[in-house]
Parts: structure tokens; C-alpha cells; sequence
């Protein structure tokens, strides 16, 4: 259910814009994947602060969207410092500052 919700729009939004931008199937890949975790993770703190997880009680919502935070970050790992990719961590620092 959570992958249905922001996950896959940020995903596919991600998905457009590496291939908008001529990015190899790799890229794309892992930009997609990115996406996916970073929705995942914005997700699961909007649904924490607003006490309405989809998920078990006893699951913790905040530590889940740390991890898809990390793996949003190792996601974008092959990207050369610039500032797009600083922007991309910047966002990825947010979310979790919403907790």
C-alpha cells in the first residue's frame, strides 16, 4: 500500500527526469530507485506525524524511513559531486528532519 501512495510518484518522477536527461539504463535504474525510497521514506514519517501508519504498531516507522533514506543515498552514490546531487541529500536530510 505505501509503495502506491508517494512512493511510485516520486519514483516516476525521478524515472522521467534521468531519462529526460539521457541517462544510461543504470542511471535510470538507480534514480528509479532513489525515487522509490524517498517516497517510502517521506511516507512513513507523514504517516507517523499524522498517526495513520498503514503499517503494524509494532514496526517503527521512523527508524523504516531512516533505512530507505540510506538506501535512497546509496542510490545516488554514482553521482559526481555537483548540485543537483547536494540538492538530492539536502531533501533526503529534510524528510528526516520532519520526524
Amino acid at each position: 500500500i505505501l509503495e502506491n501512495k508517494t512512493a511510485n510518484l516520486m519514483s516516476a518522477c525521478c524515472q522521467c527526469g534521468a531519462m529526460l536527461n539521457g541517462a544510461d539504463a543504470e542511471e535510470v535504474r538507480s534514480l528509479t530507485d532513489f525515487g522509490l525510497h524517498f517516497g517510502l521514506a517521506y511516507q512513513l514519517i507523514d504517516d507517523h506525524n499524522d498517526n495513520d501508519a498503514l503499517i503494524a504498531d509494532d514496526i517503527d516507522t521512523i527508524e523504516l524511513a531512516k533505512k530507505n533514506i540510506a538506501k535512497a543515498k546509496e542510490n545516488i552514490g554514482f553521482l559526481n559531486e555537483s548540485e543537483p546531487k547536494r540538492m538530492l541529500l539536502s531533501l533526503c536530510r529534510y524528510i528526516l528532519r520532519l520526524k
